[in-house]
C-alpha cells in the first residue's frame, strides 16, 4: 500500500513538473516590411520559315520535300532551359498518307516526343535550326492525284528544371 501511496505521488510530482516546464516560454517579437511588386517574367517563341512559307506541291509516292524552320527563344529570364517540341497534323484526304518529319538540321537529330535536346535544355535565348521534311507514302492510292490537304506546324517551348 505504501509502494502504491508512493508511486501515486510520484507520479503527481512529475505530472506537475512538466506542467511546469510547459508553461516556461520565451520572448519573440515581429514586424512585416513593404517588398515591393512582384511580376513574373515572360517567355515566348518565335518560329519562321527560312525564306517564304513552303509549298508542298508535286509530292508523288515516296517523294521528301523538306523546309527550314528558325527557331528561337524570347524573354527576360536568363536561366531558363527549355526543350523545343513539334508537331505536324495533316488534313485531308492527303493525310493517312502524309508522314512529317522534324529534325535538328546541323546534326540531322529527329525532334521526338521528348523533344529536342534529348537530355539536358537550351538556354535562354537560343536559336535552333528544324528541318522539317514531308514524304508522300510509298503506297499512297492513284486515286489520291491532284488531291490537295493542309499540314500545319506547331512549335512549343516547355521549361525543363534540372
Amino acid at each position: 500500500m505504501f509502494r502504491t501511496a508512493l508511486g501515486v505521488v510520484a507520479g503527481v510530482l512529475v505530472g506537475a513538473l512538466a506542467g511546469l516546464v510547459a508553461a516556461h516560454g520565451t520572448w519573440s517579437a515581429s514586424t512585416s516590411v513593404n517588398a515591393g511588386i512582384v511580376t513574373a517574367g515572360d517567355y515566348d517563341i518565335a518560329a519562321t520559315w527560312s525564306g517564304s512559307t513552303p509549298t508542298w506541291s508535286a509530292l508523288l509516292p515516296g517523294t521528301v520535300r523538306e523546309a527550314r524552320l528558325e527557331v528561337s527563344s524570347m524573354g527576360e529570364g536568363t536561366t531558363l532551359g527549355w526543350r523545343l517540341h513539334v508537331q505536324a497534323a495533316a488534313t485531308g484526304p492527303l493525310a493517312p498518307y502524309t508522314v512529317t518529319v522534324a529534325r535538328e538540321c546541323g546534326a540531322g537529330v529527329i525532334i521526338g516526343a521528348s523533344g529536342y535536346p534529348v537530355s539536358g535544355t537550351l538556354p535562354a535565348g537560343a536559336a535552333v535550326a528544324v528541318c522539317v521534311s514531308t514524304t508522300l507514302a510509298a503506297d499512297a492510292p492513284s486515286a489520291l492525284q491532284g488531291q490537295t490537304g493542309t499540314l500545319q506546324i506547331t512549335v512549343t517551348g516547355r521549361q525543363v528544371l534540372e
